[in-house]
């Protein structure tokens, strides 16, 4: 079988690398490396300015560190929640709800509070969280296809899209629906 790869986007490059490039590459240090494929792996191949995606890194430590940090700040940020007792149930909840960038702002976190009380904060909100479920089904939707290519039963994944595009479906309605949203 024959394999075209593809960005998961549907383009035919990822940081401006062929995508066929990036994939075979890939493979090959998957199948060097025990049949596993790991990032440290990945960043080594990728340390030779003769890789295929060598430049889809950045070499520059003092960059690669800015980048990290912030990676870190965000996984800070987002691990905070506060506890709201309902009965004998403990709910645990985000503190804070991240904000996608548009074309007027750069993406941010606001408290969870004060977002669903902001009309633009709200929907971008919701329509974070719609990619979210829509990539959930997307991955699920994959996996079936493959499944189905391979001869694997197919009943365990069917019932997962039928629920994920059910709350799929839920998300995108509530987003034109944002004026109804509850208020804090």
């Amino acid at each position: 079988m024959s394999i075209i790869y593809k960005n998961r986007n549907g383009g035919d490059t990822i940081c401006g690398i062929p995508a066929q490039m990036i994939g075979k590459e890939l493979e090959r240090i998957r199948k060097e490396n025990g049949g596993e494929l790991k990032p440290a792996d990945v960043i080594a191949a990728a340390k030779s300015k003769s890789s295929p995606f060598h430049d889809a890194f950045t070499w520059e430590n003092e960059e690669a560190a800015i980048g990290y940090r912030l990676w870190q700040a965000r996984q800070l940020i987002k691990s905070v929640s506060f506890v709201v007792q309902k009965g004998n149930e403990r709910i645990h909840l985000p503190v804070f709800v991240n904000i996608p960038a548009t074309e007027q702002t750069g993406q941010y976190y606001q408290a969870t509070h004060v977002a669903v009380t902001r009309e633009d904060e709200w929907r971008a909100a919701l329509m974070a969280l719609r990619g979210y479920a829509e990539g959930i089904l997307r991955t699920t939707k994959n996996l079936g296809a493959l499944a189905k290519v391979l001869n694997r039963d197919t009943k365990q994944l069917d019932k997962a899209n039928a629920h994920f595009t059910r709350g799929a479906n839920v998300i995108a309605g509530m987003i034109p629906a944002a004026e109804a949203r509850p208020t804090a």
